[in-house]
């Protein structure tokens, strides 16, 4: 059975499944001349949806609306973006024309099946808007054909938000999502996201960076750490991906500012996924290598937390001396992993105490990161223009419309 929403939900669903809704309530509108404040749209993934059509309008043939997209989890996204699709009829009996305007991303190079210049808009995504005006049509007489234009007036800005240009799209937004609800973001997404804010912070001038395991932007101000958020990278559990990037982009200098927890895995060359359940067991290591009593390991590989451990390492007055043990293994790891390390430190803190210890020249390189002048990198900006020269060389003319559809 369908499951139908009882109101309008615009934040689950797919910028391809938005569009399509944009296109029913355009050509609804045009067909029977009357506007539309929704439009009921059966999803591949088993949901029947009403999406609350936006901005609608009829005018001299030509009918408009928008429906809303919200990206969950992008930084500064919070109000939803308007895709729209504007429907005019034309001469050609049932003949369906979809042309991508303002806002909708395309591709720098040939990419799978998708020719450079292509409109970044998945088959799958065509079909269910051809299909969506199909059924309209269903049952009708029908003595024309219909041209849909499909924009989106932010696109432009809301994709350098997002991981679009590593996958090779500029311009805008991608018409994506075949079963039209949004899940949850994959690791490749994921992955691309950290590569790319390496290679932003790079091409920008950056020659050293700041890692940390976790985002820890918000604890960095309350631990009284000045950190430049454009030239900081949470690596989660991709260290060896970073380390590759790093190398390919000459990274040079690494500082890494951690949780006492979340620095233990650096500490052992394994990922953090790893190594939850064995944080407390490398910290006794280095704690019993250092001179605490077996009742203090016993307390520590009991500790529920790193606040707890670091407190029996003050109790036993070898957190200075643990935490060095741990700094020197770490800055040795970093080193064999990342063979451009000119230099390399680290600092660790806890959420009640601060920062508990950092590497000798911890400091210096921090200022020295925060002080590196680092021009805006705008990647889609430099791909267009390098379309343009290419075009200028071949003697092209960027299309703004698919030949495919045309």
């Amino acid at each position: 059975m369908l499951r139908v929403e009882k109101k309008p939900n615009i934040s689950l669903y797919t910028s391809g499944a938005c569009a399509v809704a944009a296109v029913k309530g355009a050509v609804d509108m045009l067909i029977n001349g009357e506007l539309k404040e929704e439009v009921v749209l059966t999803l591949p993934a088993c949901v029947r949806v009403r999406f609350k059509l936006l901005d609608p309008a009829i005018s001299g043939g030509i009918a408009r609306c928008a429906v809303a997209k919200k990206w969950a989890g992008v930084d500064g996204l919070d109000e939803g973006v308007l895709i729209y699709a504007r429907a005019t009829k034309t001469k050609k009996v049932r003949d369906i024309v979809i042309n991508y305007k303002k806002g909708i991303g395309r591709y720098t190079k040939k990419v799978g099946p998708y020719r450079k210049k292509d409109a970044a808009v998945t088959p799958e995504i065509k079909f269910l808007m051809k299909n969506a005006v199909l059924d309209l049509w269903e049952g009708k007489k029908v003595n024309y054909g219909v041209l849909i234009e499909i924009s989106c007036p932010k696109g432009a800005e809301i994709a350098k938000k997002t991981v679009n240009e590593a996958y090779n799209i500029v311009g805008g937004i991608a018409l994506i999502g075949f079963y039209g609800v949004s899940v949850k973001e994959g690791k490749q997404s994921r992955l691309d996201r950290i590569t790319l804010s390496m290679k932003k912070a790079r091409l920008g001038g950056a020659t050293k960076l700041i890692f940390s395991e976790t985002n820890h932007a918000d604890m960095f101000e309350k631990i009284g750490l000045e950190v430049d958020g454009r030239k900081y990278v949470v690596y989660k559990d991709y260290l060896s991906d970073v380390a590759a990037e790093a190398e390919m982009t000459d990274v040079d200098g690494f500082l890494f500012i951690n949780n006492l927890y979340s620095t233990l895995p650096l500490a052992c060359g394994i990922s953090s996924e790893t190594a939850l359940d064995v944080q407390s067991t490398i910290l006794a290591a280095h704690a019993a290598k250092c001179g605490v009593p077996p009742e203090g390991i016993s307390e520590i590989l009991s500790s529920l937390d790193s606040t707890g451990a670091y407190e029996v390492l003050v109790k036993y007055q070898k957190a200075e001396e643990t935490l060095s043990s741990i700094s020197q293994e770490i800055i040795k790891r970093i080193r064999a992993r990342f063979p451009a390390a000119e230099e390399a430190e680290v600092i660790i803190f806890t959420k009640n105490s601060g920062v508990i210890h950092h590497s000798p020249g911890a400091y210096e390189l921090l200022t020295k990161i925060n002080s590196q002048e680092l021009e805006e990198v705008d990647f889609g900006k430099l791909a267009m223009e390098e379309l343009l020269r290419e075009d200028d060389e071949e003697g092209e003319v960027i299309m703004s419309t698919d030949e495919e559809e045309q």
